[in-house]
């Protein structure tokens, strides 16, 4: 959900983030994705994303600190990003970086959100697609299917609420960011190109409050309401269950 909330986000510029989890099974040939860790994008494009070293460093320090919270193994299983406007299906740059990767951990794997489509039978769905990299004789690299299941859970971890909610944060100081690097190399002689930067920058703002910060806050609010809604009933039925227990063990003597 975190994952499709991030991609959701702009249909712009892909976005990308950082796979947390477990290998799990018999023969650990289950990857078990359970976190995730939003990564700021230093370079904005509308159709590549890419991770410094240093994050990569960072995202790892911060998955054992997750894994140490939870009480469990926990590393950086993978990664994912978003195809606005575009298929599902890995490019060339794509599969290629996940090799990159797959030569550090043959297990990482990869994710594709992929939103926005144009096309009438895609319009409004979202595609997801898990890959890894496999090397061709024709092509150099190809793309390997990897099959996935989604696991239905009851409640979100603290966790992944946490990260959740920092989305709006990343994606602000993205902004700021761009905002301030390009006002740096405005002129001082040319307010008009201020201006209309500042414009620019508060659009951006308002964009983020609407189709992120909105959303996202009636989304936890309609969670809050349920989740009340079932204290108030699971409340009477232990009431109710107490009263017939009393009621079947009669009186205390």
């Amino acid at each position: 959900m975190t994952c499709l909330v991030h991609a959701l986000s702009t249909e712009r510029e892909e976005i990308m983030g950082l796979l947390v989890g477990e290998l799990t099974g018999d023969h650990e040939e289950v990857c078990e994705i359970t976190n995730l860790l939003i990564i700021k994008r230093v370079d904005k494009r509308k159709d590549r994303v890419e991770i410094s070293p240093e994050q990569l460093a960072q995202a790892s320090t911060e998955a054992e600190r997750i894994g140490h919270e939870c009480q469990k193994g926990l590393r950086i299983v993978g990664w994912y990003h978003s195809h606005p406007h575009i298929t599902v299906w890995p490019s060339h740059v794509d599969v290629r970086t996940q090799y990159d990767y797959q030569r550090m951990d043959p297990t990482f794997i990869g994710l594709i959100f992929a939103g926005f489509a144009e096309d009438a039978p895609l319009k409004g769905r979202v595609q997801v697609t898990c890959f890894q990299s496999v090397l061709s004789a024709h092509s150099g690299h190809a793309r390997r299917e990897i099959p996935m299941e989604m696991v239905p859970v009851n409640h979100i971890t603290p966790t992944v609420l946490a990260t959740l909610s920092s989305l709006p944060e990343r994606l602000f100081e993205e902004e700021q960011e761009l905002f301030m690097q390009v006002q740096q190399a405005a002129q001082s002689n040319e307010p008009q190109i201020k201006v209309h930067n500042s414009g620019v920058y508060t659009a951006a703002l308002c964009r983020l409050l609407d189709r992120v910060c909105a959303p996202m806050l009636r989304a936890l609010e309609e969670r809050v309401s349920l989740s009340r809604r079932k204290l108030a009933e699971l409340t009477k039925e232990k009431e109710r269950l107490q009263a017939s227990s009393q009621a079947v063990a009669g009186p205390v003597q």
